[in-house]
Protein backbone atom coordinates (compact mmCIF):
# COMPACT_ATOMS: atom_id res chain seq x y z
CA UNK A 1 0.00 0.00 0.00
CA UNK A 2 1.47 3.59 -0.78
CA UNK A 3 -0.06 6.82 0.61
CA UNK A 4 0.11 10.10 -1.60
CA UNK A 5 1.35 12.47 0.13
CA UNK A 6 0.77 16.36 -0.24
CA UNK A 7 4.12 17.09 -2.07
CA UNK A 8 3.98 14.09 -4.20
CA UNK A 9 0.70 15.67 -5.47
CA UNK A 10 2.53 19.55 -5.82
CA UNK A 11 5.13 18.45 -7.60
CA UNK A 12 3.26 16.82 -10.09
CA UNK A 13 0.64 19.66 -10.43
CA UNK A 14 3.67 21.98 -10.95
CA UNK A 15 4.84 19.75 -13.75
CA UNK A 16 1.46 19.58 -15.18
CA UNK A 17 -1.99 20.62 -13.61
CA UNK A 18 -4.52 18.35 -13.68
CA UNK A 19 -8.50 18.75 -12.92
CA UNK A 20 -8.91 14.87 -11.77
CA UNK A 21 -6.99 12.33 -10.14
CA UNK A 22 -7.16 8.38 -10.02
CA UNK A 23 -5.74 6.68 -7.77
CA UNK A 24 -4.75 2.73 -7.96
CA UNK A 25 -6.06 0.02 -5.99
CA UNK A 26 -3.20 0.02 -3.97
CA UNK A 27 -2.70 4.30 -3.62
CA UNK A 28 -4.40 6.05 -0.35
CA UNK A 29 -4.06 9.87 -0.03
CA UNK A 30 -2.49 10.89 3.17
CA UNK A 31 -5.42 13.95 4.68
CA UNK A 32 -2.82 16.84 3.45
CA UNK A 33 -3.04 15.13 -0.11
CA UNK A 34 -6.75 15.13 0.07
CA UNK A 35 -6.90 18.66 1.21
CA UNK A 36 -4.59 19.49 -1.36
CA UNK A 37 -6.88 17.98 -4.06
CA UNK A 38 -10.39 19.67 -2.52
CA UNK A 39 -8.71 22.84 -2.38
CA UNK A 40 -7.77 22.84 -5.90
CA UNK A 41 -11.41 21.97 -6.62
CA UNK A 42 -9.54 18.53 -8.70
CA UNK A 43 -12.06 15.52 -8.86
CA UNK A 44 -10.48 12.04 -7.73
CA UNK A 45 -11.15 8.51 -7.14
CA UNK A 46 -11.25 6.82 -3.58
CA UNK A 47 -10.06 3.25 -2.78
CA UNK A 48 -13.23 2.05 -3.20
CA UNK A 49 -13.32 3.29 -7.14
CA UNK A 50 -16.01 5.88 -6.40
CA UNK A 51 -15.06 8.98 -7.97
CA UNK A 52 -15.23 12.24 -5.54
CA UNK A 53 -16.68 15.87 -7.16
CA UNK A 54 -15.54 18.58 -5.31
CA UNK A 55 -17.99 21.44 -5.90
CA UNK A 56 -17.04 24.89 -4.96
CA UNK A 57 -20.16 26.34 -6.34
CA UNK A 58 -22.57 24.98 -3.39
CA UNK A 59 -24.75 27.27 -2.18
CA UNK A 60 -22.99 30.08 -0.34
CA UNK A 61 -24.58 32.01 2.87
CA UNK A 62 -22.23 35.12 1.90
CA UNK A 63 -22.65 37.55 -0.21
CA UNK A 64 -19.29 36.67 -2.02
CA UNK A 65 -19.53 35.30 -5.42
CA UNK A 66 -16.77 32.71 -6.02
CA UNK A 67 -14.99 32.55 -9.07
CA UNK A 68 -17.12 29.84 -11.26
CA UNK A 69 -20.06 31.73 -10.03
CA UNK A 70 -18.74 34.77 -11.54
CA UNK A 71 -17.70 33.02 -14.86
CA UNK A 72 -21.28 31.87 -15.23
CA UNK A 73 -22.34 35.73 -14.87
CA UNK A 74 -20.41 37.15 -17.10
CA UNK A 75 -21.60 34.38 -19.48
CA UNK A 76 -24.90 35.42 -18.91
CA UNK A 77 -23.60 39.35 -19.47
CA UNK A 78 -22.58 37.90 -23.39
CA UNK A 79 -25.57 35.72 -23.45
CA UNK A 80 -27.52 39.13 -22.64
CA UNK A 81 -25.69 40.96 -25.47
CA UNK A 82 -26.61 38.89 -28.06
CA UNK A 83 -30.31 39.40 -26.62
CA UNK A 84 -30.30 43.21 -26.76
CA UNK A 85 -28.39 42.89 -30.08
CA UNK A 86 -31.37 40.68 -31.77
CA UNK A 87 -33.76 42.70 -29.86
CA UNK A 88 -32.59 45.95 -30.89
CA UNK A 89 -33.74 45.67 -34.68
CA UNK A 90 -37.39 43.81 -33.39
CA UNK A 91 -38.65 45.90 -30.72
CA UNK A 92 -36.32 48.93 -29.55
CA UNK A 93 -38.84 48.78 -26.26
CA UNK A 94 -37.55 45.61 -25.49
CA UNK A 95 -33.77 46.05 -25.91
CA UNK A 96 -34.11 48.71 -23.32
CA UNK A 97 -35.51 46.67 -20.93
CA UNK A 98 -32.92 43.99 -21.63
CA UNK A 99 -30.26 46.48 -20.63
CA UNK A 100 -31.82 47.67 -17.66
CA UNK A 101 -31.97 43.67 -16.64
CA UNK A 102 -28.91 43.56 -17.63
CA UNK A 103 -27.99 45.74 -15.51
CA UNK A 104 -29.16 44.82 -12.21
CA UNK A 105 -27.24 41.49 -12.77
CA UNK A 106 -24.18 42.89 -13.27
CA UNK A 107 -25.09 44.74 -9.57
CA UNK A 108 -25.24 41.42 -7.82
CA UNK A 109 -21.30 41.07 -6.66
CA UNK A 110 -22.67 44.27 -4.64
CA UNK A 111 -25.09 42.98 -2.98
CA UNK A 112 -25.22 43.46 0.68
CA UNK A 113 -25.39 40.35 3.37
CA UNK A 114 -28.84 40.54 4.88
CA UNK A 115 -30.32 38.36 7.65
CA UNK A 116 -31.63 35.09 5.72
CA UNK A 117 -33.63 34.55 8.99
CA UNK A 118 -36.13 37.30 7.83
CA UNK A 119 -36.07 36.60 4.38
CA UNK A 120 -39.21 35.39 2.64
CA UNK A 121 -38.67 31.82 0.17
CA UNK A 122 -37.53 32.33 -3.39
CA UNK A 123 -39.77 33.93 -5.87
CA UNK A 124 -41.63 32.48 -7.60
CA UNK A 125 -41.59 32.22 -11.64
CA UNK A 126 -43.29 30.87 -13.67
CA UNK A 127 -41.16 28.00 -15.49
CA UNK A 128 -44.16 26.68 -17.25
CA UNK A 129 -43.58 28.63 -20.62
CA UNK A 130 -42.18 26.35 -23.53
CA UNK A 131 -41.31 28.09 -26.53
CA UNK A 132 -43.50 26.39 -29.42
CA UNK A 133 -41.49 25.85 -32.64
CA UNK A 134 -44.25 28.31 -34.33
CA UNK A 135 -43.00 31.12 -32.51
CA UNK A 136 -39.09 29.59 -32.35
CA UNK A 137 -39.13 30.10 -36.75
CA UNK A 138 -40.85 33.44 -36.87
CA UNK A 139 -38.93 36.65 -37.11
CA UNK A 140 -39.04 37.02 -33.09
CA UNK A 141 -37.76 33.56 -33.00
CA UNK A 142 -34.21 33.99 -32.56
CA UNK A 143 -34.70 36.65 -29.94
CA UNK A 144 -37.00 34.21 -28.35
CA UNK A 145 -34.31 31.42 -28.04
CA UNK A 146 -31.96 33.78 -26.58
CA UNK A 147 -34.17 35.21 -24.02
CA UNK A 148 -35.61 31.22 -23.33
CA UNK A 149 -31.65 30.31 -23.20
CA UNK A 150 -30.78 32.96 -20.60
CA UNK A 151 -33.69 31.95 -18.36
CA UNK A 152 -32.04 28.57 -18.05
CA UNK A 153 -28.75 29.55 -16.94
CA UNK A 154 -30.40 32.01 -14.39
CA UNK A 155 -32.27 29.12 -13.00
CA UNK A 156 -28.86 27.09 -13.05
CA UNK A 157 -27.02 29.86 -11.88
CA UNK A 158 -29.64 30.56 -8.78
CA UNK A 159 -29.19 27.24 -7.35
CA UNK A 160 -25.70 28.03 -6.69
CA UNK A 161 -25.99 31.16 -4.73
CA UNK A 162 -27.25 32.33 -0.87
CA UNK A 163 -30.57 33.27 -0.67
CA UNK A 164 -30.00 37.32 -1.60
CA UNK A 165 -28.68 36.40 -4.76
CA UNK A 166 -31.12 33.73 -5.63
CA UNK A 167 -33.92 36.62 -5.31
CA UNK A 168 -32.40 39.10 -7.19
CA UNK A 169 -31.86 36.44 -10.03
CA UNK A 170 -35.42 35.42 -9.01
CA UNK A 171 -36.60 39.33 -9.96
CA UNK A 172 -34.57 39.19 -13.19
CA UNK A 173 -36.28 35.84 -14.44
CA UNK A 174 -39.49 37.52 -14.05
CA UNK A 175 -38.66 40.66 -15.99
CA UNK A 176 -37.16 38.52 -18.78
CA UNK A 177 -40.62 36.15 -19.14
CA UNK A 178 -42.34 39.95 -18.92
CA UNK A 179 -40.35 40.83 -21.92
CA UNK A 180 -40.97 37.47 -23.48
CA UNK A 181 -44.47 37.94 -23.00
CA UNK A 182 -44.32 41.65 -24.74
CA UNK A 183 -42.74 40.29 -27.76
CA UNK A 184 -45.01 37.83 -28.26
CA UNK A 185 -48.24 40.37 -27.79
CA UNK A 186 -50.03 38.12 -25.83
CA UNK A 187 -49.77 34.89 -27.85
CA UNK A 188 -49.95 31.84 -26.41
CA UNK A 189 -49.07 28.21 -27.68
CA UNK A 190 -52.81 27.20 -28.36
CA UNK A 191 -52.44 30.37 -31.34
CA UNK A 192 -49.88 28.43 -32.68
Amino acid sequence: MHFVTEIELRSAYRKNPFSAYTLSENDRLTPEARQFLVDRNISFNDFKGRYQQNKTTKPTNDSQLNDDQKAEIEWLRLEFFQAISLANTLNLTVSEKLIDILNQLMALEELSMVDNSTETDSLIVNETYTLSLAQALSDKGPLLIQLNKIIFLLTKLEKTLSKVHSQALGQIKIEIQASIEQLLGGESDDNS
